[in-house]
């Protein structure tokens, strides 16, 4: 019995077998961008996540080790931040450097920013996909959230500020231009104007799978606590 390709001509067998060599190469791409997709979200949020676990343990042993003397370089772990509206787990290794290599080892610190504590602005910096994507639901911070932050030895406790003229369950974030550098000055958005207060940035991009702005949340230093001590009443969730 012949075949339905046999009985074809052979301009029109040529035509039968280009059209099904381009569909199989349609085929091998769409598998090929599949792969890459699952890769991209699901290869890299578990390694990233097994990184930064080790990171984190590494940092608790390092603190009961004497101090080291000088400054962070980048990579190095200068702390711990929790943020109890991104789940009640939601706890990261903060680093220092806020580039890529970096922010896959955790949230990144802007090296020319404060230090936690410090009089000035603490930015910060995170993934919104991939590589862990610490900061997949930023946009969900509300105005009075915490945001707490472990070093060697204090916690400090942010809380989030509300933008100028919101109203109660407004969103706490502004959109910016990813240009638009101010953010991270020691006074946010105030170029040459000394800072008083010791605040915090936090910086991601959006939309989530884009970058096509940067999403912005401010917020104050509110309290802090010494170390070694017990755990601070902000973080009383984390044991319930």
């Amino acid at each position: 019995m012949r075949s339905a390709a046999g009985s074809l001509s052979p301009w029109a067998r040529r035509r039968h077998l280009f059209v099904r060599g381009v569909g199989e190469v349609f085929i091998t791409v769409g598998v090929l961008a599949l792969l890459l997709v699952v890769y991209q979200v699901f290869y890299t949020n578990f390694e990233a996540g097994r990184r930064q676990d080790a990171i984190r343990d590494d940092l608790r042993d390092s603190w009961v080790q004497p101090v080291s003397a000088g400054a962070p370089i980048k990579g190095d772990a200068i702390g711990l931040i929790y943020i109890e509206r991104l789940g009640r787990k939601w706890e990261k290794p903060l680093v220092e450097g806020v580039e890529l290599k970096q922010l896959a080892r955790g949230v990144g610190h802007f090296p020319r920013s404060a230090q936690p504590g410090q009089v000035g602005n603490f930015a910060v910096a995170g993934h919104r996909a991939t590589q862990g994507e610490p900061f997949a639901y930023l946009d969900r911070l509300r105005a009075g959230d915490r945001v707490v932050v472990e070093t060697r030895t204090r916690w400090f406790v942010y809380t989030i500020d509300p933008q100028p003229g919101a109203k109660p369950g407004d969103r706490a974030y502004k959109l910016v231009d990813p240009s638009y550098g101010e953010v991270v000055l020691p006074v946010p958005e105030q170029p040459g104007v000394k800072p008083t207060e010791r605040r915090i940035t936090l910086v991601t991009c959006n939309p989530r799978w884009g970058s096509s702005t940067r999403l912005i949340l401010y917020g104050t230093l509110t309290t802090s606590y010494p170390k070694p001590g017990p755990l601070p009443p902000e973080l009383a969730y984390t044991t319930s």
